[in-house]
């Protein structure tokens, strides 16, 4: 890292006064830069704030704010176990500043945050991949995304017995509730799953509503809608299917046309539901999977793993032994061998891509991170 201006200070977490400074660096990078309204502060809030800002990794030159990246901590459920991740966000450069090594500093100081805050696993969600390879990281986890429309939401099952409700008050401890009995996803605390639901419409996250399923006081189950997109849901999976059909049915105006466009050529109709679900062949996946529904298989984002021996040990897979080879490692089960690059590792863990014929009766594990909870 250097500089023709002088006095660099960091990387290293963010102090009170700096909060406004970084953000202003952020938003003209991500959202200025691309003819959008400065919101990351309220697309974000729990990560780019006061609480969380010695994980918000700054560099400064001459006591100007250049350079930045965040990382938010989760507990995440893998079925009985917990795993520590840790969420990377907005690692920014002002287009001053750039090609002076200020973008790989954050990137290296954030893995190291990671390593003293006792990540299992770091996640993050970018358009550019190729240039956090370079750094240990690889596409790696599965989600499927189930496509309704008017030709086939008709094979989900009725909601029989059920009010439904738009919008959570006096709900959202059962919301938290039903959503704690998922096998997979984040361990939130209530006043953050209330943050993440409060969030303003913005170009990053439209029209976020929930829907609920209740009989008298009881929530029977819940999905929550981010523009034609359900993104998380909970309860049992009758009832998740039979709330989406009647979401769809209120969200479907058949008073427009089929085939009208606007003045800039969109279709006018848009009869459409995706849903975002975790890999698994129970619950909602199974039934959407039983019923034969068109669906995409998508990288859950990239991936880091912080310890290899030390994930496996929390997955319950200490018959594995892992040793050190340079950057990569030789992995040993039995009569079993492969050595695998950090790369690797992750695709092994966690898939979809089958890297090594290696354990396949133990991976992938099938990992989870809820949309709403996205960085």
């Amino acid at each position: 890292m250097s500089s023709v201006d002088g006095h660099i200070a960091g990387p290293r977490g963010c102090q009170e006064c700096e909060v406004g400074p970084t953000l202003d660096l952020i938003n003209l990078v991500m959202r200025r830069a691309e003819g959008l309204p400065p919101t990351i502060g309220s697309d974000y809030p729990h990560v780019y704030c006061g609480p969380n800002r010695e994980n918000m990794r700054v560099i400064k030159v001459n006591g100007r704010v250049v350079s930045h990246t965040g990382l938010f901590l989760s507990d995440v459920k893998v079925g009985q176990h917990i795993l520590r991740v840790a969420g990377l966000g907005c690692m920014v450069t002002h287009p001053g500043y750039r090609h002076q090594g200020y973008g790989t500093a954050v990137a290296e100081d954030w893995m190291r945050r990671m390593l003293e805050v006792g990540a299992d696993v770091g996640w993050l969600d970018t358009d550019f991949p190729d240039w956090y390879r370079r750094v240990g990281w690889e596409k790696a986890g599965r989600r499927h995304t189930y496509y309704l429309d008017r030709g086939n939401v008709g094979l989900l099952p009725s909601l029989s017995g059920y009010e439904v409700r738009c919008g959570y008050p006096g709900y959202l401890e059962q919301m938290l509730t039903l959503h704690r009995q998922h096998p997979l996803g984040t361990y939130r605390p209530l006043s953050l799953f209330k943050m993440l639901l409060n969030r303003p419409a913005t170009n990053r996250w439209p029209q976020l509503k929930a829907y609920l399923a209740t009989q008298e006081a009881q929530l029977g189950a819940y999905v929550i809608l981010s523009g034609n997109e359900v993104i998380e849901y909970a309860g049992a999976a009758q009832v998740v299917a039979g709330l989406i059909r009647e979401v769809f049915q209120r969200k479907d105006d058949v008073s427009i046309s089929t085939s009208d466009h606007d003045e800039t050529g969109r279709v006018l109709l848009q009869a459409s539901l995706a849903v975002c679900t975790p890999v698994l062949a129970n619950g909602l996946p199974g039934l959407f999977a039983s019923l034969g529904l068109p669906r995409s298989l998508t990288h859950l984002g990239m991936l880091r793993i912080a310890n290899l021996s030390s994930l496996l040990a929390k997955l319950g897979l200490e018959e594995i032994n892992v040793q050190p080879k340079g950057e990569a490692a030789v992995l040993t089960r039995g009569a079993e061998q492969c050595e695998l690059t950090p790369q690797e590792q992750v695709k092994l863990v966690f898939g979809p891509e089958r890297v090594a014929d290696f354990a396949t009766d133990l991976f992938p594990i099938p990992f989870y991170h809820w949309p709403l909870d996205y960085i």
